[in-house]
């Protein structure tokens, strides 16, 4: 039986939630129970909680919920219901509040970075990425292949921009599976998925996937990336995404549903663009087995997951990596090895505009009891704050507008996007503009040596990015004692 730690929101106008005094301490005496194991990780709240964001926030973000009154109307879990994770969310975030218990996908995964783990996916992503080419040898004789079904046959590409993943079976753990997502390719196509660095909503990425969208015959595909407001993620990659994930025949979604039993446990996995790849897939598979109308069929799958990624470019904004660390970063489920003199890891450009932190600011002075005369000193800033992300939002929106095109004619083809997941309507997303990119995950640093250490090449670039480089690194950092 779930015990359950009652709250009791009383009031027509949120009760106890009115007091951010009474908040901050209610939050902290929520805490305090949970971690103690006082209370198991269940709460209830009962009355009214309209008008109370800041509470509901709290209680979303903080503490597992078992049930929320919305409008006056309470839902709780069965009395009988098992001990777990439940909280409150929806797809519109916070602010949706629609019930439903979420599932701690971190799983039957040890918890922490495992040196052992991070080597062996290395090697599969040194498969993955350079397969065929001289000099580069990889090791992964611990691993079965499953698509492609021969170690040595190149991986089909997928999509308007050649992307490519692959998938293994462990022999010594054969319920742990491996997605690996490959990197850049010298192709015009591959690079420009890279170069494509306006943002898309990462709460509800919207997708135009067919360019006929009248009523009834389906055009949009639609998924979400993560919870928190303004979350955003890097339109070229969440475009990669896309394509992988839901290709009719060689997706990803559509392989594990023919070849990886429930229960198992998913290493997610890449180098380089397929790093902000693999941390996308991380984070939708994440939220599709949490998706409350099951629109992926992995809601009962049972899956665990778990990534580590390498040479990761920033695949979303700050809300977006926040959000990551929520669900998977501080669970100890999600690592990002990247080396310190690697130029790759830096990009894309992270940009704040004034109106990032100013939007949160002019909101709390609004909110305050400021004196008309300070409120009316700051009305030129919140001028300029609230006008500039439109003015981003119409670059974004014809990159977007570019990048649907290529994969609309891509998807007139033969291995196109499953149907079966898009809708005749667009579904309403928030507005994208943000370029302040962060990476994501809990960062594992390796240091490489500065140019012109002696055994370095000088004509490559991108020495400090190829994975023979971080394999030696990890193996004599990672190895050695700190200190």
């Amino acid at each position: 039986m779930a015990r359950c730690l009652r709250i009791v929101a009383g009031g027509t106008d949120g009760g106890i939630a009115r007091s951010q005094r009474a908040g901050y301490f209610l939050n902290n005496t929520l805490m305090f129970l949970w971690l103690q194991k006082v209370a198991t990780p269940a709460v209830v709240c009962e009355g009214p909680v309209r008008g109370s964001s800041r509470f509901a926030s709290w209680l979303h973000f903080s503490h597992p919920i078992a049930a929320a009154t919305v409008n006056g109307a309470e839902t709780a879990l069965p009395e009988d219901a098992p001990d777990g994770d439940c909280r409150a969310g929806g797809s519109g975030g916070v602010s949706g509040w629609g019930v439903t218990k979420m599932i701690d996908t971190s799983g039957r995964f040890a918890k922490g970075f495992d040196t052992s783990e991070a080597y062996s996916l290395l090697e599969l992503c040194i498969n993955a990425n350079n397969l065929g080419e001289p000099g580069y040898i990889w090791h992964a004789d611990d691993w079965t292949p499953m698509y492609p079904a021969v170690a040595t046959n190149p991986a089909q590409v997928i999509g308007p921009w050649d992307n490519a993943w692959r998938l293994w079976q462990s022999h010594t753990a054969p319920d742990t599976y491996a997605i690996v997502i490959r990197g850049t390719i010298e192709k015009s196509s591959s690079i420009l998925e890279d170069l494509v660095t306006t943002s898309i909503s990462a709460q509800q990425a919207v997708i135009k996937a067919w360019a006929d969208s009248a009523a009834g015959k389906g055009g949009y595909v639609s998924f979400k990336l993560a919870d928190a407001a303004k979350s955003e993620a890097h339109l070229g990659f969440t475009f990669g995404l896309a394509v992988l994930m839901f290709a009719r025949d060689t997706g990803i979604l559509s392989t594990l549903r023919d070849r990886v039993p429930a229960g198992s446990k998913l290493l997610i996995t890449g180098h380089s663009q397929g790093a902000a790849i693999a941390t996308l897939t991380h984070a939708f598979l994440h939220y599709a087995i949490n998706d409350p109308a099951d629109r992926y069929a992995l809601r009962g799958s049972g899956y665990s997951l778990k990534s580590y990624v390498f040479a990761q470019p920033k695949p979303g904004n700050w809300q977006f990596a926040l959000d990551f660390a929520r669900v998977a970063g501080s669970r100890g489920t999600a690592f990002t090895v990247n080396n310190s003199c690697d130029w790759v890891a830096q990009v894309p450009l992270s940009i704040e505009f004034l109106d990032e932190p100013g939007e949160d600011l002019v909101n709390a002075i609004n909110a305050s009891a400021a004196p008309p005369l300070m409120k009316a000193a700051y009305k030129t800033f919140t001028d300029a704050v609230r006008v500039t992300p439109a003015l981003r939002s119409i670059s974004a929106r014809q990159n977007e507008k570019f990048t649907e095109g290529r994969l609309q004619d891509w998807n007139k083809g033969p291995n196109a996007m499953d149907r079966t997941y898009w809708s005749a309507m667009a579904p309403t997303a928030p507005s994208s503009s943000s370029i302040n990119y962060a990476l994501a995950g809990n960062s594992v640093p390796v240091f490489g040596n500065p140019p012109g250490t002696p055994g370095q090449p000088v004509d490559d670039p991108f020495y400090q990015h190829h994975l023979p480089t971080y394999r030696d690194l990890m193996h004599a950092q990672l190895d050695a004692p700190v200190g």
